[in-house]
Parts: structure tokens; sequence; C-alpha cells
């Protein structure tokens, strides 16, 4: 069961390509061996404030056994849920139509899972993954394409001749965005218009025009 919102949005975008291709009439998504769970997961959010008479964490927390029982799912880390994904994964969320969410720690990549409802403080040793964020971040805000919701471009699939791969471009006016993102643990050559190229495991490119 989860309260949480931590990967409502990376869920989204290993499900969500599949009803955007059927809707568009168009290629497949990339093959892609997902955490057997997750297939049917689902997450159950709560207005702590709202979900009982006293409002605090305490009295929903009271509330989880109940929540389990009804068949609710638990999220874990990214670490947990997506493994070596995990970072394609997050290039992903920023760049398919959405709202990415970072969720605490992450940038730290945090590996153990937080307590809901108790002080469980982030041992900030290292930042190692501020970077990666940052360029994200600073991606989607330079780019019109990328925008949250109905003020971003369309999303159209491409085709490159790997099944391995998830391809796609957002397009606003002027500006466009191509994606393509290695769901693999090997390497793998892909083609690009009439350029032919590779991408290391798990490993992803972004171009601009």
């Amino acid at each position: 069961m989860s309260l949480l919102r931590r990967h409502f949005l990376s869920l989204l975008a290993s499900t969500s390509t599949l009803a955007m291709s059927a809707a568009n009439d168009q290629l497949p998504t990339a093959a892609m061996a997902h955490v057997a769970w997750s297939r049917q997961a689902a997450i159950h959010q709560v207005n702590v404030r709202q979900f009982t008479a006293q409002g605090t964490m305490t009295a929903a927390q009271a509330e989880l056994p109940r929540q389990a029982h009804m068949g609710v799912d638990i999220l874990c880390t990214d670490a947990e849920l997506y493994g070596d994904h995990y970072l394609p994964l997050a290039v992903l969320t920023f760049t398919l139509p959405g709202m990415p969410l970072i969720y605490d720690g992450q940038e730290a990549r945090l590996t153990r899972r937080l307590a809901l409802f108790e002080k469980n403080p982030i041992a900030w040793k290292t930042r190692e993954l501020q970077p990666f964020y940052a360029e994200l971040l600073a991606l989607k805000h330079a780019h019109p394409a990328l925008a949250n919701g109905q003020y971003g471009g369309a999303l159209t699939l491409l085709k490159v001749s790997n099944d391995h791969l998830f391809a796609f471009t957002r397009s606003l006016g002027a500006d466009k965005v191509t994606v393509v993102v290695n769901l693999s643990a090997s390497e793998q050559a892909f083609r690009l218009g009439a350029t032919d190229r590779s991408l290391p495991a798990h490993g992803w490119l972004i171009e601009s025009a």
C-alpha cells in the first residue's frame, strides 16, 4: 500500500505509452521486463488532514492495515522497483507528457525506504545524482515542447529498428526534442533518420532542434 506520490509518474512513464500508442495507431512500445507486482498495482493517495477525524499522521497510520487488507500496494524505492532502469526511466518522466516528480533523497541515490509517518531523516552524505536531475530540469525549462499538461508539445513515436529502445519526439511550434532510451542491459544499435547510432546499456539520447 502506498500513501506516497514518489513513483506515480515513473510508473505512468512505463505504462501510459501503451495508451498513447493505441490512441495514435502507431508503433507498440519497446519491450521491457517490469517488476511482476507492478503490472496490476494500485496507488492510494491520502490527504492526511481529511483521511481521519483527528487529521493527524498518527491517526492515518492506524488505517494502514485496513488499506493493505483492501489490496492497495506498497511502492518501494527506485532501486527496488526498477533496478538498473532507474535513470533511463527518470529521463522518461522528464520528457514524456506530464509533470515529473523528484522525491526525497533521489538526488542522493537513496536506496532505503522512508518511514511514512515517523521522523526519518535522510543522511545527505552525497548528492551524486544532483547534476543528473539539474540537467533534466534545465532541459525541461528550456524547451516549450516539454511543458507540462496541455501546454506541452505533441508526442510522436519513432521507428528506430530496435525493440529494446523507446524513441519519440515532442514538438511545439519550432521547438522539437528527440528522445531515445535504451531499456535493456546491453548496448543497442539503432537508426535515427539516415544515421546509424548506438546506446550503451540503460543509456539515452536527447537531441533538440
